[in-house]
């Protein structure tokens, strides 16, 4: 494949990772260590491998609302059932679900799961974790307006240097501090190193606006400007010139939030998305919106459109690494008539590529009517062009990134960007109302 010229594929040229997936999926995350997935659905939570094969890990007795791969301490945390008491954050080694590892195939059930649950989270409705990467691993679990504040006792450096010691489960969480947010909160972001707020904060979402509170419990409203009833998407924990600075996301405006002094002084740049997104992803030196069947994907600097993907069901499956999302087999949507590209595979290959059968792959009970889903990858070593996966500094770019403004003429495969839109010095357009009659994959065209 060539690597320069017209025929440089685009940084977010979407990797196929696994071609079946016969459920919709309810939340998910990756294990990059073994090339593997953990994704939860409703007849039970799978591992995918090396992208040939699923198995059952939880029945579907454990119906996991939430869940986190913690590679760098070896452990997975999930928050399973209904709302209400009922609801609590387990924990588990990893290993107890590797094969090669001499981990057990068979499935967990609620039984197994009631001997791993951490107590102080009963009635969780949301948890949240810092980045990875940080000193420490900590963890929010939100219980109605209280905050309970956790972290691992060992930090990073101590594991990566006795990684055979660090076999701790529900004990490897230690109580830190207990907040009480002004209101029920949709969402928690921990903000880590954020000045005049201690060592960290959280960031909370209430119905109208977004709240900080310092690690000493001092509260500060971070409101947001808006007409309409404001309906809060996300908060992301960013760095300029080492200050802390959120990325605040409500309705389909993205607004720089800095940290720096009691004024909490905000950036006059905000910018604004086509539509309103349900997550939305840092990958320096871009910033992508998902929305329930496009792809959005702006300069983080200026705001500028770049490039649009429209694919049905679209679901971000997970950010931490990599880029992980799935979307309906394109095979399935009858309007399809381009191929998103498969990883170094033609579209001969793409005509049987549903997974082998496995002894290890779980009967489900999916109804007749239900489509398999796609899941993609989009490294975020090529968005950055470098081998730093996580976006730690939003600072400004010398020149603004490549862009591809048509496909190579010899690949059916390659998703197109549509040029005018790709040069759009636009980063205040409203919302683009009715139905857009494009192809998914493809750049929208006005």
């Amino acid at each position: 494949m060539a690597t320069a010229g017209p025929f440089k594929p685009s940084p977010w040229e979407p990797l196929c990772v696994y071609p079946d997936f016969p459920q919709d999926i309810i939340c998910g995350d990756s294990w990059s260590q073994k090339n593997r997935m953990v994704l939860s659905t409703e007849f039970g939570t799978f591992l995918i491998e090396d992208g040939l094969s699923h198995r059952l890990i939880f029945d579907k007795s454990v119906q996991i609302k939430q869940l986190d791969v913690v590679e760098q301490h070896g452990i997975l945390l999930i928050r399973a059932g209904d709302r209400g008491r009922d609801s609590k954050i387990h924990v588990f080694r990893l290993s107890e679900f590797d094969a090669e590892a001499g981990g057990d195939t068979l499935p967990k059930t609620r039984s197994h799961s009631k001997e791993r649950k951490l107590e102080r989270t009963r009635g969780c409705h949301i948890y949240s974790l810092t980045r990875p990467g940080g000193s420490h691993l900590r963890m929010c679990a939100a219980i109605g307006r209280r905050l309970v504040v956790m972290q691992w006792k060992h930090s990073a450096a101590w594991t990566a240097w006795c990684p055979a010691s660090d076999t701790d489960t529900v004990d490897g969480f230690v109580f830190v501090k207990e907040l009480t947010a002004s209101e029920v909160p949709s969402f928690v972001t921990i903000v880590e190193g954020a000045t005049g707020c201690g060592d960290w904060a959280l960031c909370c979402a209430l119905r109208h606006n977004f709240e900080l509170i310092s690690a000493e419990g001092a509260s500060r409203i971070l409101s947001v400007e808006t007409s309409n009833k404001p309906h809060l998407v996300a908060a992301l924990d960013l760095r300029e010139d080492e200050e802390p600075e959120l990325l605040l996301c409500y309705n389909n405006t993205c607004h720089f939030q800095k940290l720096m002094d009691e004024s909490m002084a905000s950036t006059a740049f905000d910018f604004h998305w086509n539509s309103v997104p349900t997550a939305v992803v840092c990958a320096f030196p871009y910033v992508i919106a998902f929305t329930s069947d496009t792809m959005e994907i702006r300069l983080i600097i200026n705001g500028n459109l770049v490039h649009t993907m429209v694919m049905p069901n679209l679901n971000l499956i997970s950010s931490k690494n990599d880029i992980f999302f799935a979307t309906t087999a394109p095979e399935f949507f009858s309007t399809r008539t381009e191929r998103i590209h498969f990883d170094g595979k033609t579209d001969k290959d793409d005509k049987n590529n549903s997974p082998p059968a496995s002894p290890h792959s779980a009967p489900l009970s999916a109804s007749p009517e239900a489509k398999p889903m796609r899941i993609y990858k989009i490294p975020l070593s090529t968005l950055s062009g470098t081998t730093v996966a996580t976006c730690e500094r939003r600072c400004p770019s010398p020149a603004e990134p490549d862009l591809v403004p048509a496909p190579p003429s010899g690949d059916a495969n390659f998703l197109t960007v549509d040029s005018s839109r790709a040069l759009s010095r636009s980063c205040s357009s409203s919302p683009t109302p009715g139905h857009v009659p494009c192809l998914p994959g493809m750049g929208i065209n006005k």
